[in-house]
C-alpha cells in the first residue's frame, strides 16, 4: 500500500476492495497482522458496517504471524550459538582458497563437498533451512574452523563447541513443527480455521516436552510467554470451526483444549463453558435463516493424519 498506514487509510483500502467486489455486507472475519493500526481500522469498520453474524469472527489475529513472533522470541536466547555457527560458515566461504581446503577436508571425513547458504537473520525459516543442510557437517565444520582459528591465533568465544551444535539440532526440531504450521495455516486453496487447533495442540506438547532441557528451558519460557499472550484466550473461530468437523466435535474440543491447559499450565474450563454458549447461540442464528435448507451429509476422510491431536481423540 503505497500510503501511511494509519487506520483510516487502511480502512478506506479494505472497503474499495470489498466495494469493488460487491461483497461488504457477506464479510464473515478478516484477518489481519498484529499492528495496533490494524486493530484500529477494524474497530473503524465495525461502527460504519454492522459485522455479519453478531460479529463473533470478524477481526482474526493472523495465526501465521503470532508464530512468526513466537519463534523470533525464541531466537534471541539462542542468539550466541546461531551465530556462531553462522560466523563459521560465513568464514569458510569467504576465500575460495579456505573453501577449496574445506572441501578437501570434507572429502577426507567422507562426506560430499557442498556449500551452505547462510541464514538471513530476518527470516527464521532461512535459519530453519540453513541448520538443516549443514547438520551432517557439524564435526567437519567444527573441526576444520577450530583449527584455522587457533592458527590465527583466535580462540574462545568464536569457536563452536559440541553445545552449538546440540542445540542447532534441537532447534532444528524445534523450527519444524513451526514450519510446518505456518504451511499448513498458510495455505489459500482450502479452509485452514479448522486446523489451527491442531497446530497449537503440536507447539504446546514440543515447548512442554522441553521445559526441562539445561540447553533450551530459557527458549521454552520465551516462547511459552508469547504465546500465552496471544492464545491465553482461543479464537471462538478456532474453536467452532474444529467443532463442526465431524471427527473432532465438541467433546474433541474440550480434550484438546485440556491438553493445552496442561502443557502451558492455562485453565481453559470457563472458555469451554463460554464456547459451547456462544456455539448455541450461532446456531440459532443459523437456524432461523436456514433451517428448513436441506444440506448434504458430510464424508469421513479414507485416511486420519497422524498428529498428536488426532491421536488424542483415540484415548
Amino acid at each position: 500500500m503505497d500510503f501511511a498506514h494509519t487506520a483510516e487509510n487502511i480502512l478506506n483500502f479494505i472497503i474499495s476492495i470489498l466495494e469493488t467486489y460487491e461483497i461488504t455486507q457477506r464479510i464473515l472475519s478478516i484477518t489481519l497482522d498484529n499492528a495496533s493500526a490494524n486493530t484500529s481500522s477494524i474497530a473503524l469498520f465495525v461502527t460504519r458496517n454492522i459485522p455479519q453474524d453478531g460479529g463473533y469472527f470478524f477481526h482474526q489475529r493472523c495465526a501465521c504471524h503470532i508464530i512468526n513472533l513466537v519463534v523470533h522470541a525464541s531466537l534471541k536466547q539462542v542468539s550466541d550459538q546461531i551465530d556462531r555457527i553462522r560466523d563459521a560458515i560465513s568464514w569458510i566461504y569467504s576465500s575460495n582458497p579456505r573453501f577449496n581446503e574445506f572441501k578437501r577436508h570434507c572429502k577426507l571425513n567422507g562426506l560430499k563437498p557442498r556449500r551452505f547458504q547462510t541464514d538471513i537473520p530476518i527470516r527464521w525459516n532461512s535459519t530453519y533451512l540453513m541448520f538443516t543442510n549443514c547438520l551432517e557437517y557439524d564435526t567437519t565444520i567444527t573441526c576444520f574452523y577450530n583449527i584455522k582459528l587457533a592458527e590465527t591465533g583466535q580462540h574462545s568465544p568464536k569457536i563452536l563447541t559440541t553445545d552449538d551444535w546440540y542445540v542447532a539440532k534441537i532447534f532444528v526440531q524445534f523450527l519444524k513443527i513451526f514450519y510446518n504450521a505456518i504451511v499448513t495455516l498458510s495455505e489459500v486453496y482450502y479452509p485452514t480455521s479448522s486446523q489451527a487447533i491442531h497446530q497449537i495442540v503440536e507447539i504446546s506438547e514440543l515447548l512442554n516436552s522441553y521445559r526441562e532441557d539445561g540447553h533450551l528451558s530459557a527458549v521454552v519460557v520465551a516462547m511459552e510467554t508469547k504465546l500465552k499472550k496471544c492464545w491465553a484466550n482461543i479464537p471462538l473461530l478456532y474453536a467452532l470451526s474444529a467443532i463442526v468437523d465431524p471427527m473432532v466435535k465438541l467433546s474433541g474440543l474440550e480434550v484438546f483444549l485440556e491438553f493445552i491447559g496442561i502443557n502451558l499450565s492455562i485453565d481453559y474450563s470457563e472458555q469451554i463453558t463460554d464456547i459451547r454458549t456462544k456455539l448455541f447461540e450461532i446456531f440459532h442464528i443459523y437456524k432461523s435463516r436456514f433451517g428448513n435448507i436441506d444440506t448434504p451429509q458430510s464424508t469421513q476422510p479414507e485416511t486420519e493424519p497422524k498428529q498428536t491431536s488426532w491421536r488424542l481423540l483415540k484415548r
